[in-house]
């Protein structure tokens, strides 16, 4: 039998011989918000968890608990949404990778799906960089779902989105049955707001990007989404959901041959 690879099934002295053998530790991170009509509240902390635990079977890194609150402010107005204020969040994860580090260990990995969460872990990275002297890396796997949906779905510029394609394909790969499937059709979305365009629901002026408080009622009131969930299936989240485990195994055994120490 090999090594373990859950953190939360590891006795201590488990632990610290792990840390000894400089095992990358991989730490999950995600939100609890809607998903448009369709895909389970959780999906974007089942993703990275999920994904971690698939990794670390190919890898032998080490998978902590899964963080699942994430900043989801846009989500609030929804029925199941559980939104950790910034301040908050960043000094949860400070004191994760704090912990992590101060049991020894020097290779730690962030897989945090949800935009939104990433400039809490740059902060509490940076500060941890000046304090142990150890660089830790992160990676959105939610991000890394659209660039495999991309190579896989031809009309994949026509069902992404928040609440559609890749989402729907993966959850329902992840959770069986956790999809509800009745009713499904593209979600609508408005085209502008308060002047401004709108695509997948994202602000620009005359092509780039502006920054807007929008809460998902203002752009998509009725289908609380974007993209079509119409067109996933399991099997397609289950192609997916390989090339992500190939690519994120690649980056691991890069990343534990690499120097994480600050010089």
């Amino acid at each position: 039998m090999g090594a373990k690879t859950e953190w939360g099934l590891m006795t201590w002295p488990e632990i610290k011989r792990a840390a000894d053998e400089h095992r990358t530790v991989l730490i999950p991170a995600g939100t609890v918000e809607t998903q448009g009509r369709h895909t389970a509240i959780g999906f974007e902390h089942i993703l990275p968890q999920r994904l971690a635990l698939a990794v670390a079977a190919r890898t032998n890194a080490v998978v902590t608990p899964v963080v699942p609150f994430g900043w989801s402010a846009d989500f609030e107005d929804y029925p199941g949404t559980i939104s950790i204020r910034p301040e908050t969040l960043a000094m949860l994860y400070e004191d994760v990778f704090r912990a992590v580090l101060s049991h020894g260990f020097d290779h730690l990995l962030v897989l945090a799906t949800h935009i939104p969460n990433q400039p809490m872990i740059e902060q509490a990275a940076y500060k941890l960089r000046r304090e142990f002297g150890i660089r830790i890396v992160w990676t959105n796997p939610g991000q890394l779902a659209n660039v495999m949906l991309q190579r896989l779905a031809p009309n994949a510029d026509a069902v992404q989105g928040h609440g559609g394609e890749p989402g729907v394909s993966l959850g329902e790969f992840l959770a069986p049955g956790s999809t509800v499937f009745e009713g499904m059709e593209p979600n609508v979305t408005v085209p502008e707001f308060g002047g401004f365009s709108l695509k997948r629901m994202a602000p620009s002026f005359d092509g780039f990007p502006v920054g807007l408080p929008l809460m998902l009622q203002d752009v998509s009131p009725e289908s609380s989404g974007s993209g079509d969930p119409s067109a996933g299936t399991a099997e397609l989240g289950e192609r997916i959901f390989d090339l992500m485990a190939d690519y994120v195994t690649e980056l691991v055994n890069a990343f534990a041959a690499s120097n994480t120490r600050v010089s």
